[in-house]
């Protein structure tokens, strides 16, 4: 049963509606769960779509990828004057996501801490706990992927993808309080670079 108190703050949006708490079978309020945001970063072609696809979606995961948003609002990979409002749509997904209560995966290059801080924004405003998880492909091997690619509008001009290479900052926990773990990932091997054991 809601309840309306005339002038409270409510839910943020001014309604003045405030939910009951939710009990279980014995009347008492289960701890509330936490959202988990998984941050992939890495260079295109690393592998971030397949480790998110095949590792979280199957988890259950929801995978925000501005790729496909792209591709599904214009049909190519990228056009500048767009990128805003792609960014746009990727947030409010993101955020609407979270606070459905459901886990998100950001599939995106995600290289400099200016890149991640939008995600880690939505992860302190939704309470919710991120794992990093940097693609540690090496260059060259994301190179070749990417001129094996058959679909030419999937492929990417390799002189941004060296180019990238430059752009990288390391993720730390001191990035963002909701960081509980940063990962480098090579192949099928993860090792555990930062957070607790």
């Amino acid at each position: 049963m809601n309840v309306y108190t005339p002038g409270a703050p409510g839910d943020g949006y001014g309604y003045g509606y405030v939910p009951d708490p939710l009990y279980d079978s014995a009347g008492r309020q289960p701890p509330p769960r936490k959202q988990q945001m998984v941050i992939m970063v890495g260079l295109p072609k690393s592998g971030k779509t397949t480790r998110a696809r095949e590792r979280y979606q199957q988890q259950g995961f929801t995978r925000v990828c501005p790729d496909d948003l792209r591709m599904a609002l214009y049909g190519q990979r990228f056009i500048a004057t767009m990128e805003r409002f792609v960014w746009a749509i990727a947030e409010t997904m993101c955020r609407t996501l979270l606070y459905g209560g459901h886990n998100v995966v950001i599939d995106a290059t995600n290289l400099t801490l200016e890149g991640r801080k939008r995600w880690l924004l939505l992860a302190h405003e939704s309470e919710a706990q991120v794992t990093v998880e940097i693609m540690d492909t090496p260059v060259e091997q994301c190179l070749a992927r990417n001129a094996q690619e058959e679909n030419i509008n999937s492929q990417v001009p390799p002189a941004i993808i060296t180019e990238m290479v430059t752009s990288f900052e390391q993720p730390r926990l001191l990035d963002s309080p909701r960081i509980i773990g940063i990962w480098s990932i090579m192949g099928e091997r993860a090792v555990k670079l930062d957070g607790p054991s």
